[in-house]
């Protein structure tokens, strides 16, 4: 009887073990959005001029659903000539995160949406005081994702004249964000900006930047035609 049951036993351990877990799981797509830059505009190129009368109206191809919507204003008058409403594409946030302003500088905020209306030709920006040289840059982007939120957003304020003023640098919680930077100077113009940037140069004093899918939020290096003091801001998505 022993013999048979052990016969049995060892019978049983060969035709009917379980495979055991790697542990493997396959990912879900932690890495975060990737980005796409859908359209950008600026008042300046627009209309070949400034924007001297709140508010600035830009004319924007048709928007998509659920992008993030970003506005950034230039007042050329006062430190404090920041955005006060902004509407078009959806329920603008106005973070104070995003505001500086020095002097005779003048002053740089934004505001944004993270989930944009479809169908939207045109953005409106109330500025408290806009100058002789008033500007108001517009980027739409789409996560790819389908869904983004706000990281962060920072201000510098360049308060010695230089030739490579310091853009904003950002501590991210995203492991991808996108990153938009602008500066607006006392004098002369922004004319570059180091990797991983793309610059936007529009008219005089001021010039908007961005960067896609970066997990360090370093502060960039801007090269000015002329030595001057500047303000920056930066904003990032995730």
């Amino acid at each position: 009887m022993i013999r048979i049951l052990l016969s049995l036993a060892l019978l049983l351990s060969q035709c009917c073990s379980v495979p055991q877990s790697t542990g493997a799981i396959a990912a879900s797509g932690g890495g975060g959005n990737t980005w796409t830059l859908v359209q950008e505009a600026d008042y300046h190129t627009q209309n070949s001029a400034y924007c001297t009368t709140s508010p600035c109206v830009l004319t924007v191809a048709s928007t998509g659903a659920n992008n993030v919507l970003v506005v950034a204003a230039f007042g050329s008058s006062a430190s404090g000539d920041y955005i006060t409403a902004a509407s078009g594409g959806g329920t603008y946030t106005i973070p104070a995160a995003c505001q500086v302003g020095a002097g005779a500088i003048g002053s740089v905020s934004c505001a944004y949406v993270t989930a944009s209306s479809s169908g939207v030709t045109s953005v409106s920006v109330s500025v408290t005081g806009l100058g002789s040289f008033g500007n108001v840059y517009f980027w739409e982007w789409k996560p790819s994702t389908g869904s983004a939120t706000y990281d962060t957003a920072s201000t510098v304020n360049d308060a010695v004249a230089s030739t490579t003023p310091a853009g904003v640098g950002l501590t991210l919680t995203g492991t991808s964000d996108v990153i938009m930077q602008v500066l607006a100077q006392v004098t002369g113009n922004p004319t570059a900006i180091s990797s991983p940037y793309t610059i936007e140069t529009s008219g005089a004093f001021f010039a908007g930047a961005y960067a896609t899918n970066q997990s360090s939020g370093s502060a960039p290096t801007w090269t000015a035609s002329t030595s001057a003091t500047a303000v920056g801001l930066a904003i990032a998505f995730k």
